[in-house]
Formats: C-alpha cells, structure tokens, sequence
C-alpha cells in the first residue's frame, strides 16, 4: 500500500493542475456559443425595417436562453461578446452596442433563472402548465429587458425618432418574444432527446414524415408565388394542421421543429412579398407574422405536452396493469400449489395414520414374538432348536426395526435424541457396510478431527447411513466410490439449508460417483413412495425416513446429483455438548430391586399375558387387567400394588385416562407406560412428572431395566431381586 500524502504536505511541483483539455472545452463552447448568437444576430439585423438596430425577427433570444438552460449561466459572457458584435459591426456606436448586447445578456440570465427556479428548468415544456410559465416568463419578465434597454439606449443616442418610440418597443419586443417561444423549445427538446433512451426507427420515420408534411404545408400555404387574392388569407390556417397532428401523434420535440420550419417557411414568403401576411408595410408584415408565430406554435406545444403526458400515464397503468396481472398469475400459480400440497399433506397425514396403526398393531404382535422367543431360549438346551430359535429372533427384531421407522415416518414415535459422536458411530458402521454394498465398491471415509457431538437417535443415524449406503450402491452397478465425510458448520447459508436455525451443525455427507439424478429427479427425491427403481426392488420410503428423522431432531438433509457425476446426501444434525452422557457402548451391569406388587394392563392378551410372565420371572407378583376400567376396580378393592404398567393406546380408556384415575386412587402409585403408538404431548405431560415409557416391542432386559427404574431400588431389604441387565 502507498502511503497517504495530505496536500498541503506535497511539494509545489507536484500539486495537483487544472487540465489544458478542460480549459480548452470551455474555451471552445464559449467561443461556439458566441460565433452562434453573432451568426444569428447578423441574420436577423438583415431583416429590420423600422430601424437599423431594430428588427422583427430574433432568433438570438431563443438561442441565448436555450444555451443558459442547457449550459449554465456560465455562457452568457459569449452572448455579450457575441451580441455586442454584432450591433457594433451593424450600426451605432460602441456605447450603444454595449448597452444593446448588455440588455441581450440580461434579458436570457434573468429569464433562464426564472425558470430554472419557477418551471424545472429544461423540464418546463414537459408539462402544459410549465410551457405557459415558460411563455409567461419569456413574454412578461425576460424580452422586456432586451427591448427596454435597447430601445432607451438607442433614445438617449438620439438614433430613434421620440414620435416612434413606441412602435420600435413593440417591435422588438415582439421580434424577442417570437424569438423565444419558437426556438428556445425546439434546442432544448433536441439537446433532451440526445440523451439515451434514443428513440426507435419507427419514431424516426414518423418523425420525418411529420417535417415532410409541415414542408409541404409551409410551401403551399407562405408561397409568394400566391398573388394577393381572397383565398390567400385564410391559407394560414392550413398551417394549424400539421402542428395539430404533431402535437396529438407525435412528441413536443416534433411539435416544436414542425413550428420552426412553418415559421422559416412564413419568413421567407413575406420577406419575398407573398404569403398571407404580405402588406403595405414590411415591418407590419412582420409583425402580424410574429402574432401567428405565437399563437400557433405556443397552443400546440402545451397540447403537445399534455399529450405527452397522458401517454407516459397511459403506459405507466399498462406497466402497472401487466405488473398486476402478472402477480394475479404468480399468486393464481402459488394458489393452485398451495392446494396441491394441502391435498398432498392430506393424503400423507392418512398414510400417516394408516401407517401409525398398523405399525402399532405389528408392535404388539412383535413384542409377544420376541418376548417368548427371549423366554424359549432360556428353557432349550439342544443347539439347533437354540439356533433357529436365535435366527427367528434376529428376523423379529428386523421387523421391529422396520416397525420403528414406520412410526417415525408417521410422527408416531418420538425420536430418543442423545449427544451422539459421530465420527465412532460412523467407524463402527463401516465393516456392516463393506459387508452390504460388496467388493466392487470402495468407500472412503474424511472424518473430520474434534468433531463435536451430535443430538442425534444413534439407532436411527445408523439406519438412514445404511438407507443411502444402499442408494449409493444401486446408483453404482458397476463399481465406484463411497464417500463419506463428517464436518462442522455454524452458521449455514441460507441458500444451502433455508430451513435451519443459526448454530453449530455436525455434517454427515454421504457421496457416491454413480450415475446421478436430473433436476425434475433430484425436486422429488425426500417425496415418500417415489423411486426410480424398477418394482419390487425400493419402497421409496428410505430417503423420505432419512429426511423425516433429520427434520424431527432439529436438523434437516439435502441433496445434490449432476446427472452422469454422481448424487451427495448431507445430513445436517445440531451439535451437543458432551456429556457422560453420550451415546456408547451398553455394558452388562446387575441390578438391585425390590420384588414388587405390579399390575398389568393391556388389551392385546399376548402382550399382557407375556408381560406378567417376564415379570414373575424376576421375580415380582403380577396382577393382569384386560382394560383400564378392570385395572380400577382391583385398586378400588383396597389391595396394594407399587407399580401400575399400563398399555398407552387402549379402547375406551387410553393408558393417560387410566393412569390419571390410578393415581386419584392410589396416589403413591408408581407408574410406566407401554406404548407402541403415542401421543406426544401427553406422554411429555406425564414425563415431566416422571413417569417413564418403555417402547414396543421390548425384550426381557428392556422391561427389567424400566421396571427397576419405575418402581424404584431397595437395597438392604429381605426381598430382593437381582437380575443382569445387557
């Protein structure tokens, strides 16, 4: 980096100097604007009839005002310069020419500050109020000047007869005025449509045809070839005709030159003694030709504007009226999306239930399969029968697998989130997959180091690894690589996981080189039921459970697929401060508990029936309900039991209502819930007052471990039961 120099620590040498090109610009702009106003000037002195510093037609004054407006009030040194020229090499002396050109100059300083600050300065002709203040200026605080000045001048120098004062004031007042009003609009307007946006070809072919038309119009009607008849006066009025169609079709730009060029037209054919306004006197021939100059292009320019005007409001409701039918189609298309996804969460919200109660109804039939299986083994000795007996167990708890996603696919289930380490569980993972996806596949592995823990169901992290493990491999029938990544993130982007909270994140990507997925693919991969797969070989429910278990914990997952390069999963898991108690291992431990009075309740008689058989088998006394209105009437018959383990989902009387009965009878009561299809709020209701809940379908080590908790620990008592917990 340069160091910084202040500039008033700089040597003299190198101070910064005014550019030479700058100068030279304005040097020359001055001097163009000066030859111009000289050039005009000279041309219209040729014209004057009353005297020699007097003349009808002055272009000057519209140039001079035009040039103020455009360029600042800088120029107008050039236009003294320029007029006092011109007077000076015309007629009279120096002093009378400085004091014309001086009231030149003042006549177009004062009148462009009036309507820079009264009328919007360029922008007065863009309005029909601002043309009229524009002519109210000009006509009433500007030329006045002009003609006051010079016309007192040329008095006190005694080149003005006194009895013709008046008519000298008039004239070059008029001459100022006409001056004014035709050309200071017709410059600014093309100085304006200089600037960008330039108008289309159209514009200009129509433009061209509106100058042919006011040419042709200008011949016909300002001809001196036209003798001095009765039909040559009311010719003039043709020449409304043109200015009238420019000012309604065209722009005030087009406007103002079609009045220029009637105006030159007009000029010429009274100068050579013809036209409509041929007379006697030229100087009153000119002065009538001045009055049509006015009162024809002034009318014409204001309806010219207020055309204008109602165009760009016209074309601003069209820009807004497109701008709201568009919305009306964005909000129609957004309508019609809303509703087909309310009919979409409809339909899911009936799988949801459909699949909740058969996953429920598949629990207890699961919980008694497995339970006496659990049971059989410990009473068989022979090693076949103990085989297929394990074989048998091992297809059970399979299906109470497949069970436990059904219920989190259908929010049935509340997910047992606990401070996971990834990178172990990932670890502990990778020889299952190798196993799964087969030789002809290479996985790799990028943990990366000081990972913290995620809140995560570890059951179900390895689940939905092993669901795009399976992905991957189908996307790869011919071999390639599994990739699979763990990083940490706070803080996501908005446009990587719209849907996320700030925070820290624990990334699991899971990456393959396969065959990839077009977009249209890629919008429906979460949806449930959808697969690319031919029949028989995918549910289409494992993305949609990988998605549905990441939204549940507070995380989310997302997708990306180039179709011919690959497909990458990313699950986004919120981190967790570690904890003792991070998911780990399960070790075998003993446990002390009291033998117990229980009472079981449950509808299905294999589960209850296989229930209070596990429970004598360690040990307690078992009192079995079929319903919770039979579990109240063994309470209400005064007999005491410590613990109440009731079913949750019940007819008639749901394991809350009996639970909450239960507890008004006896309110020491323990209690533990079996549940295989919940409700949330009231199981965290009842959690929040302790009440534990032991999932379906459970084991033997699984019901002891929850019972012991339930009913508490009484070491030291003469009944106690001890029994190994896996």
């Amino acid at each position: 980096m340069q160091p910084t120099v202040e500039l008033n620590e700089m040597p003299a040498e190198d101070l910064p100097r005014p550019s030479w090109r700058k100068h030279t610009w304005h040097i020359a702009l001055l001097l163009g604007v000066s030859v111009s106003y000289f050039a005009c000037a000279k041309a219209g002195l040729l014209l004057a009839s009353i005297n020699p510093s007097a003349t009808p037609i002055w272009p000057p004054t519209g140039l001079a005002l035009a040039a103020v407006l455009l360029l600042g009030y800088r120029v107008t040194p050039a236009i003294l310069v320029g007029a006092f020229l011109a007077n000076v090499t015309t007629t009279g002396s120096v002093a009378t020419s400085g004091a014309i050109a001086t009231g030149n100059m003042l006549e177009c300083l004062i009148g462009a500050w009036l309507i820079n600050r009264w009328s919007g300065g360029t922008a007065t002709f863009n309005t029909s109020a601002g043309v009229l203040r524009f002519a109210l200026i000009s006509t009433s605080a500007a030329t006045p000047i002009s003609a006051l000045i010079g016309v007192g001048s040329l008095a006190l120098a005694g080149s003005v007869d006194p009895g013709r004062i008046a008519g000298v004031w008039m004239t070059w007042w008029l001459g100022d005025t006409a001056g004014a009003l035709v050309i200071t609009p017709v410059i600014t307007l093309w100085a304006a449509a200089a600037k960008p946006p330039f108008p289309s070809t159209r514009e200009w072919v129509a433009t061209a045809v509106a100058y042919a038309i006011a040419g042709a119009v200008g011949l016909i009607t300002f001809s001196p070839r036209i003798t001095e008849t009765g039909t040559a006066r009311p010719l003039a009025f043709l020449a409304i005709l043109p200015l009238a169609w420019t000012a309604l079709r065209g722009s005030q730009r087009d406007t103002a030159t079609v009045a220029v060029i009637l105006s030159g037209f007009a000029v010429w054919g009274t100068l050579r003694g013809g036209g409509p306004f041929a007379d006697t006197n030229l100087n009153d021939s000119f002065l009538l030709l001045l009055v049509f100059m006015i009162s024809s292009s002034l009318p014409t320019l204001a309806l010219s504007a207020d055309v204008a005007m109602r165009k760009s409001v016209e074309a601003n409701l069209q820009r807004a009226r497109a701008v709201l039918d568009q919305q009306v189609r964005d909000q129609a298309t957004a309508l019609a999306a809303t509703r087909e996804e309310l009919n979409q969460a409809q339909k899911m919200e009936a799988l949801g239930q459909l699949t909740g109660g058969v996953a429920h109804d598949f629990n207890n039939l699961l919980t008694a399969v497995l339970g006496s299986l659990e049971l059989a083994l410990k009473q068989v000795t022979d090693a076949r029968v103990q085989r297929l007996l394990t074989t048998a167990t091992h297809a059970a708890e399979r299906g109470a697998q497949l069970t436990a996603k059904m219920l989190a696919f259908a929010r049935r289930r509340e997910v047992a989130t606990k401070a996971v380490d990834t990178n172990a569980l990932i670890m502990g993972t990778q020889e299952l997959l190798n196993r799964m996806i087969g030789p002809l596949i290479r996985i790799s592995v990028d943990l990366e180091a000081d990972l913290s823990p995620a809140l995560a169901d570890p059951a179900q992290l390895e689940m939905a690894l092993i669901n795009l493990a399976v992905n991957a491999r189908d996307a790869m029938p011919l071999g390639g690589d599994l990739i699979i990544q763990t990083r940490q993130i706070s803080d996501p982007a908005p446009d990587r996981a719209p849907e996320l909270a700030s925070g820290d994140y624990v990334v699991v990507s899971v990456g393959d080189t396969g065959s990839g997925m077009p977009a249209d693919i890629v919008a429906k991969a979460f949806d449930p039921f959808f697969t690319t797969k031919g029949p028989g070989k995918g549910s289409g429910l494992g993305l949609s459970m990988v998605y549905g278990f990441a939204r549940q914990i507070g995380g989310t997952a997302t997708i990306e697929s180039t179709l011919g390069k690959g497909t990458t999963v990313q699950l986004w898991l919120r981190c967790a401060v570690a904890s003792p108690e991070m998911h780990q291992i399960a070790t075998v431990g003993v446990r002390s508990v009291e033998r117990l009075r229980v009472l079981v309740v449950d509808d299905d008689d294999a589960v209850r029936e296989l229930a209070k058989e596990m429970l004598e088998e360690m040990g307690h006394e078992v009192v079995a309900a079929a319903s919770g209105l039979s579990a109240l009437e063994f309470l209400k018959k005064g007999s005491h039991y410590d613990l109440l383990l009731v079913d949750f989902a019940m007819p008639l009387m749901n394991g809350s209502e009996c639970a909450t009965e239960a507890r008004k009878v006896c309110p020491d009561l323990s209690i533990l819930f079996m549940t295989g299809y919940v409700d949330n709020d009231a199981l965290k209701r009842w959690s929040e007052l302790g009440v534990r809940t032991l999932n379906k379908p459970f084991q033997y080590a699984d019901l002891a471990e929850a019972v012991g908790e339930a009913g508490g620990s009484s070491a030291g008592t003469s009944n106690v039961v001890q029994f190994r917990v896996p």
